[in-house]
């Protein structure tokens, strides 16, 4: 478990393959994970990521469901980062309206690829996406890389 580091994810809609991200609406026209403050408690990243879903969209995650991605450190701003999904049955967890000066939305693959992103949001949801069409596969008795 890291010590002093942030979350950050996306909630993910299997059957539409769909992810949701959020837009700070007033400063920046590009999309992003969600982020959570830094924790410095032994709090894991995954019951971070569920509180920091509440908190943000009053949706209670099963923590069971929570994947953790990869975790490492930005050495541009010298953080550490986990990077976390959270699976969900329902696409009505994106609001029609604002809240908290914030837009959330669920793109699918093709879409994101043309979103305002930062490389590093890039990076992060293209890792989050290989990790899941690994389970998929492998769920699907494919042959997967372990």
């Amino acid at each position: 478990m890291l010590k002093g580091y942030y979350v950050n994810g996306f909630l993910y809609h299997e059957p539409t393959n769909q992810i949701l991200l959020q837009q700070l609406q007033s400063t920046s026209p590009s999309w992003s994970l969600f982020e959570s403050e830094e924790v410095e408690e032994n709090t894991s990243p995954v019951a971070t990521f569920a509180e920091l879903i509440h908190n943000t969209l009053q949706l209670k995650l099963v923590i069971k469901t929570i994947q953790e991605v990869y975790s490492y450190l930005n050495e541009e701003v010298n953080k550490n980062y986990s990077i976390t999904y959270a699976p969900v049955t329902s696409l009505k967890t994106a609001l029609a309206t604002p809240r908290d000066g914030k837009i959330y939305k669920w793109f699918g693959p093709r879409e994101i690829l043309k979103l305002n992103l930062s490389a590093q949001t890039r990076h992060d949801v293209t890792v989050g996406q290989r990790v899941i069409d690994a389970k998929m596969r492998k769920l699907l008795g494919l042959h997967t890389f372990e």
